[in-house]
């Protein structure tokens, strides 16, 4: 039974006429479509499918009433207006009366153009049976009129769309199949779920078709040793089920033996064996009836026989020495292989002594001469070999010399010097004129220290105290006479080249302290303490 919806976009726009003083505006007569759409052409039973109605583009319409034939078997859910449409053509929610939408409209005096094409409004209807079906506009209702209420003639398109009950699933008569000759076939058949489903097409298509092929409608032949899957694919869903194949094609075996061979300690042997040409299969008889495996039939390497003595260079462990005679290894007798057990062979060698020591050596100096030692071998005790005199060394003959190096901040440096080899003392000249000790090569890192500040605050206040203290003409003089003493003590040290810089901190240090004497015994004088 079909329904009608009599879906009037009673789309009546009814605009206010806008006119000049003078005249009246016209608008020329002309045509108008109304067209239905669909969301998809293809739905499954149950689904929704939603039909869209618009209206095509023109200068001004005063309205339109029209009904839409929706057809048994699709059922009505819901409409929504278009909301564009609404403020532009005055559209309502419409009303359901039994079988009919209305759709009604009002007044708009603004008498706007439609910019088309418009969507009116949008129809939701659920798909309840199987089939094709079509939704339009009843071309014997339709009524659109223009600006002035004067009819206008009018199109109309349709959509139509299948319902159909869509593919679960597929199966295929045999899951799996051996073959064993060639060109050899079997046919496969696929059965397509649920049984009324609307597409039941499928294909067939092999993994392989080197090993198996198969036809459009489901034969499979056998074309060389191997596996192959045997896939056969709906057309509706892509839903697929598959048929394991195996082609095993047997062969007249050319056996070819292989002879038996005793293993030795350098090669594996093996059982006589037999194998196919053809297919490289191992049997253990010339009939084929009991397969093996090259590595089941192989016989493993044999143990070396080592008792063989051999006193061939090759074999020496160690030489005869003092005390024991020569060791050799153990060989295999069959293919000389060594091993690491030894035998001795042969008699001590007296002249070959391992361990040797060295008696009564004295380092020369320069004062007394020196001796190179004897040598004793530690194992026999027997003298190797006598000594020699050493010569007394000449001074300053072999020496070592110590390049200057320059400090740094955070390192010490050292000044050029030199280290007699024979005495071991060290000297400023390489002719060992000036000796010096180890202390006065250093050269101080030049990193600042506060204590020197700290000693140049105490001078300060020494010479502060002296000028506002010492004030008789004497007591200058001799405060005089003492510091320049001590400038000349400091200045003849400093003028010594035989005093490291060490030296000279100690005597400047020295030469303070005793002008610092000086002037406190002034003081106590001038106060009459002494």
């Amino acid at each position: 039974m079909i329904k009608k919806f009599i879906a009037l976009a009673v789309c009546l726009l009814t605009l206010a006429a806008v006119a000049l003083p003078s005249a009246t505006t016209a608008y020329a007569a002309g045509g108008a479509t109304i067209s239905v759409s669909a969301d998809r052409t293809t739905v499954n039973i149950g689904e929704e499918v939603t039909f869209s109605v618009s209206l095509s583009e023109r200068d001004v319409i005063a309205g339109a009433q029209f009904n839409m034939s929706i057809p048994n078997g699709l059922t009505y859910l819901r409409s929504s207006l278009n909301g564009g449409a609404e403020s532009v053509l005055s559209l309502k929610d419409p009303s359901f009366d039994g079988d009919t939408l209305m759709y009604l409209t009002i007044s708009n005096s603004s008498r706007a153009p439609v910019a088309g094409p418009t969507v009116l409004f949008t129809i939701t209807c659920r798909a309840d049976n199987i089939g094709s079906y079509t939704v339009s506009v009843n071309n014997s209702t339709l009524k659109v009129s223009d600006s002035s209420f004067y009819p206008l003639s009018c199109d109309t398109t349709s959509a139509t769309i299948n319902v159909v009950i869509p593919v679960s699933g597929v199966t295929l008569s045999e899951t799996s199949r051996t073959l064993r000759e060639k060109g050899e076939t079997f046919q496969l058949s696929a059965t397509v779920s649920p049984d009324n489903a609307s597409n039941k097409a499928y294909s067939f298509s092999s993994s392989n078709t080197g090993v198996a092929a198969v036809s459009a409608d489901g034969t499979v032949t056998a074309v060389a040793n191997g596996k192959a899957s045997i896939i056969v694919t709906t057309a509706d869903g892509g839903k697929t089920a598959v048929c394991e194949v195996t082609v095993d094609i047997p062969h007249k075996h050319t056996l070819t033996e292989v002879k038996a061979k005793e293993s030795t300690c350098t090669e594996t042997g093996n059982r006589a064996y037999y194998k196919c040409t053809g297919c490289g299969k191992v049997f253990k008889d010339k009939n084929a009836a009991s397969e093996t495996t090259v590595s089941a039939e192989t016989i493993a390497k044999k143990a070396h026989k080592f008792d063989k003595k051999d006193t061939s260079e090759k074999y020496l462990a160690s030489k005869a020495d003092c005390q024991s005679p020569a060791k050799y290894h153990y060989c295999c007798s069959v293919c000389g292989t060594a091993d690491t057990k030894t035998f001795e062979s042969g008699n001590p060698d007296p002249n070959n002594h391992s361990d040797i020591v060295l008696k009564d050596e004295k380092k020369a100096t320069e004062e007394e001469e020196g001796y190179s030692g004897d040598k004793f071998c530690n194992a026999c005790g027997k003298e190797i070999e006598k000594g020699h005199v050493v010569p007394k060394f000449v001074h300053m003959e072999s020496v070592q010399k110590i390049e200057a190096k320059q400090p740094t901040e955070t390192e010490d440096g050292n000044i050029e010097y030199y280290i007699c080899n024979g005495c071991g003392k060290i000297y400023k000249d390489a002719k060992g004129k000036t000796e010096i000790k180890l202390a006065d090569t250093v050269l101080k890192a030049t990193k600042k220290d506060n204590s020197s500040s700290k000693s140049d605050s105490s001078s300060s206040k020494s010479d502060s105290l002296t000028d506002s203290d010492i004030d008789s003409s004497d007591d200058d003089s001799a405060l005089e006479n003492s510091l320049t003493d001590s400038s000349a003590i400091v200045g003849s040290q400093a003028e010594s080249g035989s005093h490291s810089s060490v030296v000279w901190i100690v005597v400047s240090v020295a030469a303070v302290l005793a002008a610092a004497a000086a002037v406190t015994v002034i003081i106590l004088k001038k106060r009459r303490i002494f």
